[in-house]
């Protein structure tokens, strides 16, 4: 099928693909689907959410707890700023699996590193279920503005 808009049409289909799969490749198509669900609307689209409260951190499915900066100088929670930060880290597969008890990935840790140096100066740990919610929540909202 044609796109017809090529960033709104290659989200929604991302979108659709991790609706639609079940399957024992979760993870790895969840990180493949971050090009089009997390690069793509950073790149691409300027409405990108700003709030920093954590209220919102629970509506988008992330908490500070899990969110570390290298220093004070990189101290922004503006979510905006954590989809600059994960957009890198997944840019440059800064990406760790950590499993849970029984051997399956539950959690990925993205980071972001200073160019210069390679220094930590971000990472995320974020569980699989709530990655996909933040993704599906990022891709709704660059399409809804």
């Amino acid at each position: 099928m044609e796109y017809r808009k090529i960033e709104s049409d290659f989200i929604k289909r991302t979108l659709s693909i991790i609706e639609e799969y079940s399957g024992d490749n979760e993870v790895t198509l969840l990180i493949n689907c971050c090009i089009g669900l997390l690069v793509l609307p950073k790149e691409k689209y300027k409405n990108l959410p700003k709030s920093s409260s954590d209220s919102d951190y629970n509506v988008w499915g992330l908490s500070k707890d899990n969110i570390q900066f290298g220093s004070i100088e990189y101290r922004n929670y503006k979510i905006s700023n954590i989809i600059r930060r994960m957009r890198n880290g997944v840019s440059h597969f800064n990406i760790v699996t950590l499993p849970n008890g029984s051997g399956n990935i539950s959690t990925l840790k993205i980071s972001d590193k200073d160019p210069r140096n390679s220094a930590n100066t971000f990472s995320i740990e974020i569980q699989i279920e709530n990655l996909k919610h933040f993704l599906t929540k990022l891709a709704n909202h660059v399409l809804d503005v």
